[in-house]
């Protein structure tokens, strides 16, 4: 095509636009491309940087069931001494009691000291034996003598057959059970949280207390088992 054609090319075109355009229509200059469409997902997208983050995460590790049992036992525990414990004495190291019931009163022993708890049953008893004792059963192969706490401790106490328990703590090299109306729970008190037995009483009744203390609004009366247990007798 040489220069005169050319232009003559040009000039058609130059008119064409010119009358599209003094019709209305749009002036189409040049080509143009379409322009790419980005998905939402690549607009939502953040490269991930080398950067430490501002709120760093806790390391997640292996999941272990027995560590999750252990926190909560302990939690629960700790949660208990609060509400029995008074705050200045949660450091203290704590003892344990088993607490029962006499003749209305609630008394307790150490629970280092308690082999278990029985339900009564026939004793046999034995001559001349002292009045607190009332007879000696079979336990576990061993020959167990009962005291009878309530005259032990001197109480007006008149006992109904079957009813009751028999705590078995240790005496010596052997084992001895404590007739009593009923056994409570186990109390944790630390040392701060016993007194002396009063003054007022009998010396031989206040032999038998080795203190007084309080749990949850009830007056605990400590036992100092190896002055009840001192009567003379001896088990195997």
């Amino acid at each position: 095509m040489n220069l005169a054609e050319i232009r003559k090319k040009a000039q058609r075109e130059r008119q064409e636009r010119e009358r599209t355009a003094a019709a209305g229509a749009p002036v189409v200059l040049h080509e143009t491309l379409p322009l790419p469409i980005t998905p939402p997902s690549e607009l939502l997208y953040t490269e991930p940087s080398d950067s430490v983050s501002e709120y760093p995460q806790k390391p997640v590790g292996p999941f272990d069931p027995l560590g999750v049992i252990l926190a909560g036992r302990e939690a629960v525990r700790a949660a208990s001494l609060q509400e029995v414990v008074p705050e200045s004495a949660r450091e203290e190291e704590l003892a344990g009691f088993l607490s029962f019931t006499v003749v209305g009163e609630t008394y307790a022993v150490e629970i280092g000291r308690v082999r278990e708890t029985i339900r009564p049953r026939r004793v046999t008893p034995v001559p001349r034996a002292p009045e607190s004792i009332t007879g000696i059963i079979s336990h576990r192969g061993a020959i167990i003598s009962v005291l009878d706490l309530s005259k032990r401790l001197g109480l007006d106490h008149n006992s109904s057959a079957g009813a009751g328990r028999i705590v078995v703590v240790r005496k010596g090299g052997g084992f001895c059970g404590l007739l009593v109306d009923g056994v409570g729970r186990v109390v944790m008190l630390p040392s701060s949280a016993v007194e002396p037995a009063p003054a007022g009483q009998a010396a031989e009744n206040r032999e038998f207390v080795s203190g007084i203390a309080r749990h949850r609004g009830v007056m605990l009366i400590l036992l100092n088992l190896d002055k009840v247990l001192d009567i003379g007798w001896r088990s195997t």
